[in-house]
């Protein structure tokens, strides 16, 4: 099988559904060559991928502009969307142009949209799937009439468009477009390794460890939020020592007894998929946050906190579901779902 992926660069999580996906394709199909193209790093990319994948040029996926790691720069985004109306047909020639040098028997889609519309002109098959689509994120958080109409509906044709939209759980709330197929929750399983993260970081052998994971920003939690947690628990607030030492972060989440952290698809399912317990802050008006508070409180040890009170907040939290012992971990069913109905059901003829 030959694959066309344009992944999303906003956070890991569109890099991590895709790289569970690539991973259950490659064990289904005798050769599976993938051309990926992403504007992540090349070394996050590895990091992620199951094989070894040529890189393109990343697609024109504008995403949000963040100025931190929950606060939109509305005014970097709409910009964003005004520039990427303007640009859409250039960017699906250059997708065309693409599909015609690489020859892929599918194009996927975690969730730029203009690959999308170019396997459509081109013939080939296309899969979309994310936990989100950029079109229900816009109107939820970005003010009325700030992102231009015509780029609403040039995402809308996108998806709508797509063969079919896996939407692995959690996702959130979207409206039925006749393409969507809901899939179990996508996420990896770690391999503890506390004794190595505490030699590597020096940390004391007799505290459990916990991780402030706030989707890849530095320095995003306060002072005063630390000095509030729990001092029997030894605090990982930067993972990037790991990192180097070959640590991948999946591990790290197993190797914790509890994790703190933001909303997010990716830290959600691979902490409670991991059986590690959660403490996780509210992010009011994030569309996203609803589907993923209500999987992790049902299949997991977790509690919310809020964000305007987190330092009041936290430490009875985590002294709560400290003293619980995490129920077993969901299934983490999706990916061999989405890479059945590809080779199913999308592409019968591609084993």
């Amino acid at each position: 099988m030959r694959l066309l992926a344009d992944v999303s660069s906003h956070g890991f999580g569109h890099m991590m559904q895709t790289s569970c996906v690539l991973a259950a394709l490659h064990d289904r199909t005798d050769r599976l060559a993938v051309r990926l193209r992403s504007a992540l790093p090349a070394a996050v990319v590895a990091r992620f991928a199951p094989l070894p994948v040529e890189l393109g040029p990343p697609p024109f996926d504008p995403a949000l502009t963040m100025s931190a790691p929950d606060t939109i720069d509305v005014a970097a985004t709409a910009q964003n969307y005004r520039d990427f109306a303007e640009a859409f047909e250039t960017a699906v020639a250059e997708a065309e142009n693409e599909i015609a040098a690489f020859h892929p028997d599918l194009v996927f889609s975690d969730i730029a949209a203009p690959g999308l519309v170019a396997a459509r002109r081109a013939g080939v098959p296309a899969v979309a799937l994310c936990s989100l689509n950029w079109a229900d994120i816009l109107r939820a958080v970005m003010p009325p009439g700030s992102v231009p109409t015509q780029a609403l509906a040039l995402l809308e044709d996108a998806y709508g468009g797509a063969d079919i939209f896996l939407m692995p759980d959690p996702s959130m709330a979207m409206p039925n477009r006749g393409n969507q197929r809901r899939i179990g929750p996508i996420g990896r399983h770690g391999t503890p390794c506390p004794d190595r993260i505490r030699a590597i970081l020096g940390l004391p052998e007799d505290r459990p460890l916990g991780l402030l994971s706030w989707g890849g920003w530095d320095n995003a939690v306060g002072a005063g939020f630390l000095a509030a947690l729990p001092h029997d628990i030894a605090w990982i607030s930067d993972a990037g020592p790991l990192l180097v030492q070959g640590i991948d972060h999946v591990d790290l989440i197993a190797s914790c007894a509890i994790v703190v952290a933001k909303p997010g698809y990716g830290t959600f399912v691979d902490t409670i998929g991991n059986g590690v317990r959660l403490v996780f802050t509210d992010r009011p008006g994030w569309p996203e946050t609803p589907a993923l508070a209500a999987w992790a409180l049902r299949h997991g040890a977790a509690r919310e906190i809020h964000k305007k009170t987190a330092d009041a907040e936290a430490a009875e939290a985590i002294a709560e579901l400290m003293a619980e012992t995490p129920p077993a971990p969901p299934a983490l069913t999706g990916a061999d779902e989405a890479a059945e109905i590809i080779c199913d059901e999308i592409l019968p003829h591609v084993r």
